[in-house]
């Protein structure tokens, strides 16, 4: 089956569409299709027509924003990053309740929770060591972030 490239677009003119509905570019596709490079290739056309303080470049991978502020671009490294951590940034910098674990466990004994492991630690997060058995509260926890991603309230 043949994509339409005409309803879709090519990566070549998605730097040449109008976007000032949503003054956004999207690239999606498996790894190693370009999609980084085809991005720093567009971030120059974006400054030019928003202006270099307008912009804001998102992926979802740490590893991708790493490679893209890495590269000698037009713009400040930090307009670039992962969504969560553009997120992160615009809310002042606030405390993740999962990077205060031992406070937690301390404090509520019969609701511990797992520390994060070493290789997904949190931005704010210190090293935490663990016995590696499930907690009590990890369920808990587990439930919570279930609803909150579901944007269901506490009456659910």
């Amino acid at each position: 089956m043949a994509i339409n490239e005409s309803a879709i677009g090519t990566v070549d003119g998605i730097g040449r569409q109008d976007h000032s509905m949503t003054s956004e570019y999207r690239i999606f596709g498996p790894p190693g299709t370009g999609k980084t490079t085809t991005i720093a290739a567009h971030i120059p056309r974006a400054i030019e027509r928003y202006g270099a303080n307008s912009v804001l470049v998102t992926s979802f991978s740490r590893a991708a924003a790493a490679e893209l502020a890495d590269r000698f671009l037009p713009i400040n490294p930090d307009q670039i990053g992962t969504l969560h951590s553009h997120c992160f940034q615009a809310l002042s910098k606030p405390r993740i309740a999962e990077a205060r674990v031992e406070e937690w466990n301390r404090r509520y004994p019969r609701l511990r929770i797992t520390p994060v492991s070493r290789q997904i630690r949190l931005d704010g997060e210190h090293a935490v060591e663990d016995d590696g058995k499930s907690k009590d509260g990890d369920h808990l926890l587990q439930q919570l972030n279930r609803y909150r991603g579901m944007m269901l309230g506490p009456e659910s």
